[in-house]
């Protein structure tokens, strides 16, 4: 995704409402400067700790250039900003509700060659609002998912 793309929020410099737009506009936003330096300089190290010791996916659908570390929550360290932070509260809650759980939490690194993967539902047993469950965005590409928070 190219910087100025419609789905890139940067936080405090954007109008309100405008990563809310682009999350329902395109499936995903990109909330930029949503860390201090020394936040995400803490978190991208964290995230590289957890990732040393993942192999990689042993199976097609994950995508066997993906390395996954799963149940997070023990261990979310310098990665917890991202999930207390005001913003990101304001978009899961716009999208599911005041009341919403932290479940199947885990990072995901896609490196490079590794193909889409094949869209699905996580958690299909969550009944998601209609919205979510299969739509194009203004691209033409189809989304399924919530809500992602992604480092850069």
């Amino acid at each position: 995704m190219r910087l100025g793309s419609p789905a890139v929020a940067e936080i405090g410099d954007t109008e309100s409402g405008s990563a809310l737009a682009a999350l329902q506009d395109h499936g995903f936003v990109v909330l930029r400067a949503l860390l201090s330096d020394a936040e995400l300089a803490a978190a991208r190290d964290h995230a590289d700790d957890l990732l040393r010791g993942a192999d990689w996916s042993d199976n097609g659908f994950d995508g066997r250039r993906t390395r996954r570390v799963y149940s997070l929550l023990k261990r979310v360290g310098s990665l917890e900003p991202l999930l207390l932070h005001p913003e990101v509260h304001h978009l899961v809650t716009a999208c599911l509700g005041e009341v919403y759980q932290f479940g199947m939490l885990f990072l995901s690194a896609v490196d490079p060659g590794q193909g889409a993967q094949q869209l699905h539902f996580d958690a299909g047993s969550t009944p998601f609002p209609g919205r979510w469950r299969r739509r194009s965005t203004s691209s033409g590409r189809s989304t399924t998912s919530p809500p992602a928070t992604v480092l850069p």
